[in-house]
């Protein structure tokens, strides 16, 4: 696992822990207030033709244990 995944995971058992003590945070808003997010700041580095090929492909493959993320190089 990369110091990228590792750092993502820390954050997301972070807004977890938020989560569970914050009772009165909606939990799916906040989730797709962050895709939202995400896919703004990767809106900044990638045209939407790419965006959306990366979402078609975890789309598709949502039923598979981790996905294969590269770094691009």
């Amino acid at each position: 696992m990369s110091g990228e995944s590792r750092i993502v995971q820390q954050l997301l058992k972070h807004f977890d822990q938020l989560s569970q003590d914050n009772p009165q945070l909606n939990r799916a808003y906040a989730q797709e207030l962050l895709l939202t997010e995400l896919l703004t700041q990767q809106r900044q580095r990638r045209s939407p033709a790419d965006i959306l090929h990366q979402v078609q492909y975890h789309l598709t493959h949502l039923d598979q244990e981790e996905f294969i993320v590269t770094r691009g190089c």
